[in-house]
């Protein structure tokens, strides 16, 4: 199909897990991608929040990994859409690689800052559940945090 979206992608979207649970049934391929912006269903669900349908996508043998022509997995979708369930679901009942960089070496953390998802970044930061990676020695945690208008953030905490 040139130019369309799946019907996977927009049940993921808005959330239908049983309409993505009945597309994969009838011979839906899980992990395919547009031809617009070469990505999969397991993206657009992190794009809403849509728990249900991750659920239903890696029960239908999803790649959480799997990434977008940008690099970006649904990790980095939903920390730009500030998703922290996604995420949680993500990281605690999938394994999911909070460290994962996309194509410019931005991990979920950078791109949660760049968007202004400060719970994201308090989630993560405060929990210290990553480990900073950075593509530049000279981009720091505070810097991002800074960027992002966490000024506490830069008082209570110690450079990664």
């Amino acid at each position: 199909m040139h130019g369309r979206y799946l019907l996977l992608q927009w049940a993921a979207l808005n959330n239908k897990a049983e309409m993505v649970s009945f597309l994969l049934q009838v011979g839906a391929q899980v992990d395919a991608t547009d031809d617009v912006m070469g990505q999969a269903a397991i993206h657009w669900a992190a794009v809403n929040n849509g728990v249900e349908a991750l659920e239903a996508l890696v029960a239908g043998g999803a790649h959480i990994s799997l990434a977008d022509p940008s690099g970006f997995t649904c990790i980095h979708v939903a920390a730009q859409y500030g998703h922290k369930l996604f995420l949680y679901r993500l990281l605690k009942q999938h394994g999911q690689d909070l460290n994962q960089l996309d194509s410019a070496g931005r991990s979920c953390l950078h791109w949660a800052a760049y968007k202004g998802a400060r719970q994201v970044i308090l989630r993560i930061y405060f929990a210290r559940m990553v480990e900073c990676h950075f593509p530049q020695p000279t981009i720091r945690m505070l810097s991002i945090t800074c960027l992002c208008g966490l000024a506490f953030c830069t008082r209570t905490s110690k450079a990664c």
